[in-house]
């Protein structure tokens, strides 16, 4: 920890917290875009079963319409492994993240686009030409 001599002692404690949290940051494995990929699977399908059931209560989807863009926002994390890209296309991913381009809710349909904006960025493709040419 470096301690600076202008620095509070609570806003260091806060900074050295801040380093901590990021020394225990652990690198996205195959289980782990697994989960991500399978959690964002059940809350696209609760959402739509939801959206069927009530379509005219929204108070009735909105919660797994929360966790369904709470999902597609962990789904980021698999940008950065793009050599783990094989598994988000053998666990037929795909179909479901295009098929949310066109939603109901304009909230999931943008963060989907921003999702697949930043799964395709060029430098992220360039890092792993076999994961890119899966996705692609």
């Amino acid at each position: 920890n470096v301690k600076n001599k202008g620095i509070s002692e609570e806003y260091q404690e806060k900074i050295d917290a801040l380093m901590d949290q990021t020394e225990d940051t652990v690198q996205l494995d195959e289980t782990g875009v697994k989960k991500i990929i399978l959690q964002f699977e059940k809350r696209a399908l609760r959402n739509q079963e939801n959206r069927i059931k009530f379509p005219d209560q929204p108070e009735k989807f909105m919660e797994s319409e929360m966790e369904l863009h709470d999902a597609i926002q962990e789904m980021h994390s698999i940008a950065t492994v793009p050599d783990l890209y094989p598994i988000v296309v053998d666990l037929n991913c795909v179909p479901s993240i295009l098929g949310l381009l066109c939603h109901d809710n304009s909230d999931i349909s943008v963060a989907v686009f921003d999702l697949l904006q930043e799964l395709t960025d060029v430098d992220t493709l360039n890092e792993s030409e076999e994961g890119a040419e899966q996705l692609i």
